[in-house]
Formats: C-alpha cells, sequence, structure tokens
C-alpha cells in the first residue's frame, strides 16, 4: 500500500486564519472579508481595478490566485497571516509590477488570463490566456489561446515578473499560432482544473468549439517537457463525438459554452458548467481517459431532464442562469455553483447522493442554500449597490477546505468576497495569537482534493526520538502540542497513520515560533475502509475498474496490495478489512483451495461473472460497509 496512498500534507505554523462564529454556510449570510475593494460598500472602478475571472487556492502556503483577466495578469494574495479588506497582492504574474496592465505575449507577459488551476503536488499554475497578440479588438474563436504553466515549487523564488516555464495550446511561449490541430488548441479558453490523482488537466474551449478538453500530463512533471512543438494533443474531449466536430448542442453529450469545470478527485466526478444550456453536467470520468470522448453526462442540476435548457428567471431553488464559477469541498461533498444571471451562488449538498439530478423527468436536485440573496425565488438582473452580502455576477469561485473560506470573485463589482464556512470557523483555532510561544501546531490536509482530515494521529518526539505524546486531529484537521516545551529545542512531529506508512519525521526546531518560524512535512494520505462480508478463507480483491479475467492474478491476501490490485482475506469473524485510498472500487471474490505450492484461488461461482460487483466509494477516515461476497 506505501506505493499506493496518496500523500496528505501536514503544515506546522504559527498562525491559522480566525473568523466570526457561524454555524455553516446559511442563506444570504454575509461575507466576513472582500479583497479589491476597501469595504463592502464601495464601488471604484478605473483602469487597473481587480476583474477577476477564474482563482485557485494553495491550502499549503495559505495563497489566493486570481486572475485579473481585463489587466492581463494573475494576482498572488499570501493570506497566511490572515486577510486586511482591500488588500495588496504579494505578487504580479504577466506584469513587471504592480502598476503595469500591458498584455503580452513573450515571457513575462500575459493575456486577458481567464482560468487558473493549481497542481498542489509539483505546486505549479495553469494559467488559461485569449487574445493573443490581437492588436484590433478582441476577436473570438481565432485560437489565440494558451494554457501557460508557472513553476512555484520552490517559494523563496517565486516573485513578480517571473515568467511561465511550458505552453499548452501553441508551439512554445513566444509563438502564437491560429492554424493549429484542433486536438491540441483551444479556440475560446474559459477555466482550467487539474487532477493531480491522475495528472488530468480540464481546459474549457467554450463559445466557438462547445467542448472541454481533457490532457494527460502523466509523465509531465517536469513542466519544461511540456513544451512541444507541435503542442501536446488532448487525449480526450467531452461535448462532441471527436476533436473536428464543435456543434452547440442541448443534450446528455451535448454543451453550449461550457465555462468553467471542477474535479471530484475521490469519486472522479466532473462538474461542467455548461454556461447556455443554463445547467451544470456530471460526468464520472472513465479510465482509461480515452473512453471519455463523446461519453454522455450522468447527472445535471439545473435542468430538470438533458433536452432542456431553461432559463430560471425569476430564480428557482433547482433551476439556474448561465451559471459559470463552480467550485467543489471533498471533505463535505458540497458543489458551490456561481448563478451569474441571477446574482447568486448556489450550494448542492452531494452528500447523499444525486438520485434527483439525473436527467429524468422530474424537478431535478435542489440547492440546499443560496448566497447573496435572502430566498431562492429572490433575484434581479440588474444589482442592487454593493453590500457585505450582495454579489453581483459571480464568475469564479474557489474553496479551501482547511479553514472553510469560499472565495466568490464578485465580477460586477470588480472584488472579491470571502464567506466563511461556520463550521469549521467555530472550531477552536490552536494556532491563533493567543498561542504560547512553545507551540508546535498545524493542519492535515490532503494534498489532491485540499480536504481537512479529522482524526488523523499526530505523534511528538524528542531530539533523541522518544515519543512524548498523540493526539488526533480536529473536525478542521488541526493539532497543537503546547505542554512540556522547551524554547531553542529540536522536535519531530509526524502522523502515526499506519507502522508502515508513516513518513520520516522531519526535525523542526520551536526556536522564535511566534515570530512566524514554519516547517512542512509529507506523510502518506489518510485512507479509507471497505469492510467486506463473506465466507472466512474467502480472498477479496478490488480494482479501480471492473474485473473481466476469469483467472485471478497472483494473490497474496496477507499483503495491502497485490500485483497493482487491493487483496485482502475475510477472517474468522467473516470480513475483510481493506485500507485503500478515497476512490471507487470493484470487488471480486475468490476462493481459496489447497494445492501443492500453498493455496490457489478461483472466482467465486456465486458471483456472476465476468464482471465485478461495484462501484463502491470510499471516502477519507470514513468506513463503507454493506458490501458481501455472495
Amino acid at each position: 500500500m506505501r506505493n499506493s496512498i496518496r500523500y496528505a500534507t501536514v503544515f506546522v505554523a504559527l498562525m491559522l486564519l480566525k473568523h466570526a462564529p457561524l454555524y455553516g454556510f446559511v442563506n444570504n449570510q454575509n461575507a466576513q472579508y472582500v479583497i479589491g475593494q476597501p469595504n463592502f460598500t464601495t464601488f471604484i472602478w478605473s483602469s487597473g481595478s481587480l476583474n477577476v475571472t477564474g482563482a485557485a487556492y494553495d491550502s499549503a502556503r495559505q495563497w489566493l490566485f486570481e486572475a485579473d483577466y481585463q489587466n492581463n495578469r494573475v494576482l498572488i494574495f499570501k493570506l497566511v497571516n490572515g486577510i486586511t479588506n482591500g488588500m495588496a497582492p504579494d505578487f504580479v504574474l504577466g506584469q513587471p509590477n504592480s502598476m503595469s496592465i500591458t498584455p503580452g505575449v513573450s515571457p513575462p507577459g500575459m493575456s486577458w488570463p481567464i482560468g487558473v488551476a493549481y497542481d498542489p503536488v509539483n505546486k505549479r499554475l495553469f494559467v488559461g490566456e485569449t487574445h493573443l497578440g490581437e492588436s484590433s479588438g478582441m476577436v473570438s474563436g481565432d485560437k489565440r489561446t494558451r494554457v501557460s504553466i508557472y513553476d512555484l515549487s520552490v517559494t523563496a523564488n517565486v516573485h513578480t515578473g517571473m515568467p511561465a516555464v511550458a505552453v499548452l495550446g501553441q508551439p512554445d511561449l513566444n509563438t502564437v499560432s491560429t492554424t493549429l490541430n484542433s486536438q491540441a488548441s483551444m479556440a475560446d479558453i474559459g477555466g482550467v482544473t487539474y487532477d493531480p490523482n491522475h495528472h488530468w488537466l480540464f481546459v474549457t474551449d467554450g463559445a466557438t468549439n462547445n467542448r472541454v478538453l481533457v490532457f494527460d500530463l502523466t509523465g509531465y512533471d517536469n513542466s519544461v517537457t511540456i513544451t512541444q512543438s507541435p503542442p501536446l494533443l488532448a487525449t480526450a474531449v467531452l461535448g462532441q463525438p471527436d476533436f473536428s466536430t464543435f456543434t452547440p448542442a442541448t443534450s446528455q453529450k451535448g454543451m453550449s459554452d461550457p465555462m468553467e469545470t471542477a474535479y471530484d478527485a475521490a469519486s472522479n466526478r466532473l462538474f461542467v458548467s455548461d454556461t447556455l444550456n443554463n445547467r451544470v453536467l456530471i460526468f464520472m470520468m472513465p479510465q482509461p481517459l480515452t473512453a471519455a470522448t463523446d461519453m454522455p453526462a450522468s447527472y445535471v442540476l439545473g435542468q430538470p431532464v438533458f433536452s432542456s435548457s431553461t432559463l430560471a428567471f425569476p430564480p428557482t431553488q433547482n433551476g439556474m442562469g448561465a451559471p459559470i464559477g463552480l467550485a467543489y469541498d471533498a471533505q463535505n461533498q458540497r458543489l458551490f455553483v456561481g448563478d451569474a444571471r441571477n446574482n447568486r451562488v448556489l450550494i448542492f449538498n452531494l452528500w447523499g447522493g444525486l438520485a434527483n439530478a439525473t436527467g429524468a423527468a422530474g424537478s431535478g436536485m435542489n440547492a440546499s442554500t443560496v448566497l447573496g440573496e435572502p430566498n431562492f425565488t429572490s433575484g434581479d438582473y440588474i444589482s442592487e449597490p454593493a453590500t457585505q452580502s450582495d454579489i453581483f455576477s459571480p464568475v469564479g469561485l474557489t474553496y479551501d477546505g482547511t479553514t472553510g473560506m469560499l472565495f466568490v470573485n464578485d465580477d460586477g463589482f470588480s472584488r472579491t468576497l470571502v464567506f466563511v464556512d461556520g463550521n469549521l470557523a467555530s472550531t477552536p483555532n490552536p494556532c491563533g495569537p493567543s498561542a504560547a510561544p512553545t507551540t508546535i501546531c498545524g493542519t492535515v490536509t490532503d494534498v489532491v482534493n485540499s480536504a481537512t482530515l479529522q482524526g488523523v494521529p499526530i505523534q511528538l518526539f524528542n531530539a533523541q526520538g522518544g515519543l512524548m505524546t498523540t493526539q488526533k486531529t480536529q473536525a478542521n484537521g488541526t493539532f497543537a502540542f503546547n505542554s512540556g516545551l522547551t524554547l531553542n529545542t529540536t522536535y519531530y512531529v509526524t502522523a502515526a497513520v499506519d507502522r508502515t506508512e508513516s513518513a520520516s519525521p522531519i526535525g523542526i526546531s520551536i526556536q522564535n515560533l511566534t515570530n512566524g518560524a514554519t516547517g512542512s512535512m509529507q506523510i502518506r494520505g489518510w485512507p479509507g475502509t471497505l469492510e467486506v462480508n463473506g465466507s472466512a478463507g474467502s480472498a477479496v480483491l478490488l480494482s479501480t475498474s471492473p474485473f473481466t479475467q476469469q483467472n485471478a492474478p497472483p494473490l497474496n491476501p496477507s499483503l495491502s496490495t497485490s500485483n497493482g490490485y487491493y487483496a485482502g482475506a475475510i477472517e474468522a469473524n467473516g470480513t475483510a478489512m481493506l485500507l485503500v485510498p478515497n476512490g471507487s472500487y470493484y470487488l471480486t471474490c475468490w476462493v481459496a483451495s489447497p494445492n501443492g505450492n500453498g493455496l490457489s484461488y478461483t472466482r467465486d461461482p456465486a458471483l456472476p461473472g465476468p464482471g465485478s460487483a461495484g462501484p463502491y466509494l470510499v471516502q477519507v477516515n470514513q468506513t463503507t460497509t454493506g458490501v458481501s461476497c455472495p
């Protein structure tokens, strides 16, 4: 299992963000902070004012990335020490300084950035740019687009005006071609989303091509090698039957001007804001990725059926009007939708499944909460004056599961509103200003989906390697050691996920901790558990795709992994407990029989073949039950 579990990250820091005591997201709640304007009621627009679309967040360093499209730049805000209303960015990408807004093609230039996505594993920023090198007005659909890639892996090297290191959609960072293969290039980039689990990059190619391209970046952790001439080809396309068709459609497979995407890495669900169809499509991404081309959506939000595209105005609880921004909360399984035409953000609780979002005749799934409006039926395209709760055209969203902060890019008021989930905000902050100088504290998050991890055992060791104490992380993923510690002394912190899975501890001196000393380390991801019931002595095999072979692979149920699969033995109590990474799994059961060399395994004849049962969803720090061998 050691080579299969995803990585999580422990952050040991002086201070986490503080928030007012709310109680989850509630209808029409006030934002806690505003960026881009000095306060909640001021709306100042001039050349150089914030015009933000896409957003992304680095939970490890608590950095916010904002695509400031009309100013031809991406802004980076360092939020580790909190948020101040109207705060200035710490770094600017695409411009030599914070005052310049000139578009450019060659590094370090940037042109109309629309979408941003962050790779938390390799610390890369993907920026979707449009209108490259245009001098006579903005032309839509002429392939003057690209995805630029910035290497942010070394914090000390990040600076204003730093150049991109690689590009997709163009042969190099200095060239603008409008005649490229349509499998390699985009006409109108909207949003970009990265799945670090499979190394997939999703790029919406909207108004002209009506599709989503998927690039498989497996083997391209070194970003420089992504730049190729001719450019790297996309592996799959959604919304069209092939790479040379661009027809808009209102169907289970088709799209009309898709703008943004969000991804659920645990369940391999891709959310697409199908803007002109006034809906959000949900695709269950397959493996291999090539099977995704022309695949139908599995679910639809905002419409009762896949053939409907009704504009929800006046607004309703289950309808939408030109949805654009999307964000996903992996820990609580919530989808945030920027319902731009209705000036609101809808929150869908997907914890109970998507039974009412299948596209079958009926009312469709209702949103559970609305931000920006007092209720689900109020709303006006002509917005009221700026307030602490009002939203005017939400176009970009990003959510941080560690702090419970939802960033809403309020394009109409040239600002970003920060709403805070009260359930996380009300959890005590062990790293706040009142923390003692001799405090070692931090947060445990899943590096794939940024979910905070509750219940992870954290161990504290002295400099000689002696175990001092152990505690489990709180509901918001935080931990704190503040007893019996001495300044100018080195201690070690590690996560006791499993004796075979813990990372080597990294020494963290707590000298001058109150002055902002920080440390970090990576640990093996905290797995979920699948409980399988059956006859004692049988073997169970879990795979990420249906196991169609009649003959068993070489099995060793005493090991966590066996030849690329997860294997386990059903014990005398009739159960097998398998620790596996987040995801969906298929079950195959095998009967053990002795042979001359030990045991051999044959498929359980009671389980219909050649397919496997499932899929069964396994989530972080949870046990999936009710699974049985026949």
